[in-house]
């Protein structure tokens, strides 16, 4: 607390870090805008991604608009709650979806560019936001265009999926400005929390943005920020006052935490290393990624591969330690506004805070997690050389009047290259396997790219036989290498690899190779994805073959497993076949006793296949092999 009381602004009077021309704010506005396309230039004829679009949103241009109650249903917020986006796709039906598709061949193109004007108009509140913070005006122009153009953006622009991202981004920052520039108006706790609701409903990302309104408060508004006000870092009556205005915001916080919590409770697993402890190292090493990529975007990949840090003993935890305490230390002593440089940490922190994986879903580490916290980081690196130009002055500091143009520019060339891996699942996955070589998911969607181009030309009398077999082949090629990943068993596709391989196996007759597959899927590592269907299809398959090889004893146990993880009537079907088929053998070998128990357990299991069963005539079939059962209804 008296560290950050005693924290002082630097001296208006100090030589400030200039562009060579500051243009006009109308032309700034139109710069900023402007050089978003970039972030969009080479995907936006792009069609639909068959990865997610087709969940989040009804492609279909012919399809009746929803009623506003329907948008509102779970259904309808695939693994989140975000109605006003799947609104928005619904304004998109009406603007593009009768003309496009014949202009254009397809829709897509339309919602892409809404999804560029949603991020542009998130660069623009951003950009007023930093001048209502008093930021000089290059500062604020530079952090805007750096937002803007960013690479990490493309994420949230090019992928349709991804609208929520900028719509949430778009209602945050008007908050804040909301927030900041109503200071001492009596609506501004209403048009605050308005806005803030929207963004809540946009995507629920935007609860990370609920800290940064305090951190407002308890550095003393835009005053205390710029060194001219006081802070309330101590407790004290101020703190009545802030916890009051604060209160509306943390209720509408907390509905929607309990909303997001009932929506992702079946994609919740297990904390990166086993533990809340374990996330937080883990955390270290993700948050030192995201700020490389952010800074030289470089080595961005849509999916990563993070291997846990699984305790202190990890060579990985001193290092970052040492990063972070030479990170934070140093930045803040040569940032030329050490409270603005403070906050900036504290705001990327908080803007992080919800996929930090405390509450640990698939995904460690996306690029589109850190989009609300990339103006944070700008605004910290603008004040860091600002600081470096106000002690060292000279030639150095002519040097930097350009060195933000170099980097705005340089940002614009990563962007308009990135944008291009979006054209389809193709070349965003190989993308990312060449990226991202450890990282199963890319893996895995590369061999769903190939498998499915093999198997729509699998009756193509047009294409190479030899073409199409090398796609199988390539398939089949990356299923094996994303099993051989360390992060497969976060992932549903670990079973789907394996199951797909076992398949072609079967197909091609080599049953030693099938067995090994499925047992894959049906016995999986501690930690894996519980994927319930997929391990009792395995179990099946497993049992199926071993009565087809007259391996009866382990037939029956797979078949028995297959009901104790998925009570459908394929399993009771093989659990019923198998034990009537163990039972035949006991009889033989005169275990009267045994076949008899087999036979009445057989019984119970089939008559569970009911009439409207596909199952259910060769069910009766079966058993009229054993004792009567009275059917179940």
């Amino acid at each position: 607390m008296f560290f950050l009381n005693n924290i002082k602004a630097s001296n208006s009077n100090r030589t400030l870090l200039r562009f060579p021309v500051v243009p006009h704010q109308t032309i700034q506005g139109f710069i900023i805008v402007l050089i978003a396309l970039c972030v969009l230039g080479q995907c936006w004829r792009a069609p639909f991604l068959s990865y997610d679009d087709y969940h989040h949103l009804n492609t279909d241009p012919n399809t009746p608009l929803m009623s506003l109650a329907k948008i509102f249903k779970a259904e309808h917020n695939v693994g989140t709650f975000f109605p006003v986006t799947t609104a928005s796709y619904e304004l998109d039906r009406i603007l593009f979806a009768g003309w496009m598709p014949q202009a254009l061949g397809d829709w897509a193109p339309g919602l892409r560019f809404m999804n560029l004007l949603y991020h542009a108009c998130a660069a623009l509140l951003l950009w007023r936001f930093l001048l209502a913070l008093r930021l000089p005006a290059e500062a604020a122009f530079f952090v805007a265009a750096a937002f803007s153009v960013s690479p990490a953006a493309c994420e949230t622009v090019c992928w349709i999926s991804e609208r929520k991202n900028a719509l949430s981004a778009l209602f945050s920052f008007a908050a804040l400005l909301s927030w900041v520039r109503l200071e001492e108006r009596s609506f501004r706790l209403a048009s605050t929390l308005a806005l803030y609701t929207l963004a809540l409903l946009s995507k629920a990302s935007a609860l990370g943005m609920l800290p940064v309104f305090a951190f407002i408060e308890l550095f003393g508004g835009v005053r205390g920020l710029n060194g001219t006000g006081s802070m309330f870092w101590k407790p004290g009556k101020e703190w009545l006052r802030i916890t009051a205005t604060m209160l509306p915001l943390a209720a509408v916080s907390l509905l929607f935490i309990l909303i997001t919590m009932i929506t992702i409770e079946s994609s919740l697993m297990e904390p990166p290393g086993g533990s809340l402890f374990t996330a937080a190292l883990t955390d270290l090493d993700i948050v030192a990624h995201y700020l490389r990529n952010l800074t030289i975007p470089l080595w961005l990949s849509f999916v990563y591969c993070v291997e846990p840090v699984c305790g202190m003993t990890d060579p990985r935890v001193p290092l970052y330690v040492l990063i972070f305490s030479g990170l934070l230390s140093g930045s803040i002593y040569l940032a030329s506004n050490r409270r603005l440089a403070i906050f900036c940490w504290l705001w990327f922190l908080a803007a992080l805070g919800t996929s930090l994986n405390f509450i640990p879903l698939q995904y460690l580490m996306q690029d589109r997690y850190v989009y609300l916290s990339t103006p944070a980081l700008f605004v910290l690196v603008y004040e860091v050389i600002r600081g470096l130009s106000n002690r060292v002055g000279g030639k150095f500091v002519s040097l930097l009047k350009y060195a933000a143009f170099a980097y705005v520019i340089f940002l614009s060339l990563i962007s308009l290259r990135r944008s291009g891996d979006w054209v389809d699942n193709y070349h965003l996955f190989r993308d990312a396997t060449e990226k991202q070589p450890r990282a199963a998911y890319a893996h895995f969607h590369l061999g769903m790219t190939y498998a499915t181009l093999w198997k729509a030309n699998m009756y193509n009398s047009q294409l190479d036989p030899k073409k199409r077999e090398h796609l199988r082949v390539l398939a089949l090629v990356e299923f094996n290498k994303g099993l051989e990943c360390p992060d497969v068993l976060r992932y549903q596709c670990y079973y789907l690899m394996a199951m797909d391989i076992a398949e072609d196996c079967r197909q091609h007759n080599n049953m030693e190779c099938a067995e090994k597959y499925w047992r894959l899927a049906a016995f999986p590592p501690r930690g894996a994805w519980n994927f319930q269907s997929e391990r009792a299809l395995a179990l099946r398959c497993l049992a199926s073959m071993c009565i087809a090889q007259n391996r009866l004893q382990e037939a029956y146990e797979m078949a028995a497993k297959a009901v104790e993880v998925s009570t459908i009537e394929s399993d009771y079907f093989v659990k019923g076949r198998a034990a009537l088929k163990l039972a035949d053998e006991k009889s033989r070998r005169g275990e009267t006793a045994a076949a008899l128990n087999l036979r009445e357990e057989a019984s119970n299991t089939l008559v569970r296949i009911l009439p409207a069963s596909d199952l259910y005539n060769d069910a009766q079939k079966l058993l009229g092999n054993t004792a009567p059962a009275a059917p179940v209804h």
